[in-house]
């Protein structure tokens, strides 16, 4: 953990470094700013995407001195923009449809030919 100010905050920052079998995955600075003239807490969050996952780390308030680390791991996270952008793609594709933007001719029905 680090202190840090800035021109009108107070920030502690945490760095975590992520490994898995002892390989090097990723590493994390997630930090709570302090605004002494607006009196307001905000949080940064660290985040690590892959194609397949996302891993959050946020620092929360600190209780007796100790800072509280919450590490999220959402698995197939990213896989809600891919969805988003396939509907996009089916939405243009309905677009594209040159019959219903030109508008094909209406088909006469029997009556109409009868009553001519």
């Amino acid at each position: 953990m680090g202190d840090g100010a800035g021109p009108n905050y107070r920030e502690r920052t945490a760095r975590i470094t992520v490994s898995r079998n002892g390989v090097l995955v990723t590493r994390l600075a997630p930090g709570r700013r302090a605004f002494t003239t607006q009196r307001m807490e905000t949080t940064e969050t660290s985040i690590h995407t892959t194609g397949f996952a996302d891993l959050y780390a946020v620092l929360g308030e600190e209780r007796d001195g100790k800072a509280i680390l919450r590490l999220h791991y959402n698995p197939l996270a990213p896989w809600i923009w891919i969805g988003a952008l396939i509907m996009a793609f089916g939405g243009f594709l309905s677009i594209a449809d040159r019959r219903l933007r030109i508008g094909a001719p209406a088909r006469r029905t029997t009556q109409a030919v009868a009553a001519e």
